[in-house]
């Protein structure tokens, strides 16, 4: 072999494996901070718990229990707005977790907005409680295992001999990618929403909503800290938000953190 060819193999070869050393370092190094947070929060020591869970979060790890946990310990301090900002957080990537849904309506519940949403049509009800039945990774898992059985279908379809056997093995792969295709929809649902900056989480005290992007426009209605709303626009430094029922106005970007 041409010793250019094998000198850049072997630079390769050491560069992969010095990035796998050092990404498996910095696997355990966080994940003894989250030993160590889980334990700080074990023993009342909820704002060492807190500041190491943001670490790990800061360092760009992500994972529904990393927020969950940061949520129970923003609660236990008393900072409401910030336990709900991260228990959205688990809540988009982990949208089928009793635990994190129950834990932010008790939040909710500490807050002084009490929005009644508009009612949703059956249809689209049914199609959400669909999409967050599971994780987008576990939809991605459901997609591939539908279709093996699809393709597997498809093949024993073709080599069968039997009458009797070939319309169960069409039936089979059928239903197989279908399912395989909702699967996969729901995923990409599932990833739309996870990348979307679409919603966020009031964290000024009170806040008066305006009827334009400009603090002399038309004085609409007032929100306080820990209420949700989504983010329509954004024009120099304001977005356009709604609300749960509805409303709609302008408020400034440094009053609410983006979920």
């Amino acid at each position: 072999m041409n010793f250019k060819i094998r000198f850049l193999l072997l630079l390769t070869s050491c560069w992969l494996l010095t990035f796998f050393v050092f990404a498996e370092e910095g696997n355990n190094h966080y994940g003894l901070l989250f030993q160590q947070a889980n334990q700080h929060y074990t023993n009342g020591e909820f704002e060492q718990a807190s500041a190491l869970y943001t670490e790990i979060a800061n360092a760009d790890y992500e994972s529904g229990e990393l927020y969950y946990n940061l949520g129970n310990s923003y609660f236990k301090i008393g900072m409401i707005p910030v336990a709900i900002l991260y228990y959205e957080k688990a809540k988009k990537l982990s949208p089928s977790d009793k635990d994190i849904e129950f834990n932010l309506q008790l939040a909710n519940r500490r807050i002084t907005d009490n929005i009644d949403p508009l009612p949703e049509f059956f249809t689209t009800k049914i199609w959400n409680n669909l999409i967050n039945a599971t994780s987008v990774d576990n939809w991605g898992n459901w997609t591939i295992i539908f279709i093996f059985w699809g393709l597997l279908s498809v093949t024993l379809y073709l080599l069968s001999n039997s009458v009797f056997l070939r319309k169960i093995f069409f039936l089979v792969g059928v239903v197989s990618i279908a399912f395989s295709a909702v699967s996969y929809f729901s995923a990409m649902e599932q990833e739309s929403k996870l990348m979307a900056k679409s919603e966020a989480i009031v964290f000024t005290p009170t806040i008066t909503v305006q009827s334009s992007p400009d603090e002399n426009s038309t004085d609409l209605f007032v929100i306080h800290e820990g209420t949700k709303v989504k983010l329509l626009q954004e024009v120099n430094g304001w977005y356009k938000i709604s609300l749960l029922d509805g409303n709609i106005g302008w408020l400034k970007r440094a009053d609410v953190e983006v979920i």
